[in-house]
C-alpha cells in the first residue's frame, strides 16, 4: 500500500477503479472520500458513454456512478472543477 496525499492506493495500481459507495453507511457516502483520480476516471467514463453529454450533466451522471443519489451544489462544484482542469491537461 502506498500513500498518495490523503489517499491509499494499491502499490501497483496505476488507475483507479469506480467504486458505487451506495452500500456504504451515510457518513462515508461523501465526495470528499473519493480520490481525485477516481473521480477523473469515473468523469472520463460518463463522457466516453455519453456521447454529447454537456458540461452541466457531467456531475450528475459522475456521481451516479458512485453510488449517490442526490447531487449537491458542492458536489457539482467540484467535479467541475475537475472537468476544467482534465480541460486544460
Amino acid at each position: 500500500v502506498r500513500k498518495k496525499r490523503h489517499f491509499l492506493w494499491i502499490k501497483d495500481q496505476e488507475e483507479p477503479i469506480v467504486r458505487d459507495r451506495s452500500d456504504l453507511p451515510v457518513f462515508s457516502r461523501k465526495l470528499d472520500f473519493v480520490a481525485p483520480e477516481e473521480i477523473e476516471v469515473a468523469i472520463k467514463k460518463v463522457v466516453e458513454n455519453a456521447m454529447g453529454i454537456s458540461a452541466s450533466d457531467i456531475p450528475q451522471a459522475s456521481c451516479k456512478l458512485f453510488g449517490f443519489k442526490a447531487v449537491s451544489e458542492e458536489m457539482r462544484q467540484m467535479i467541475s472543477r475537475i472537468v476544467n482542469s482534465m480541460v486544460r491537461k
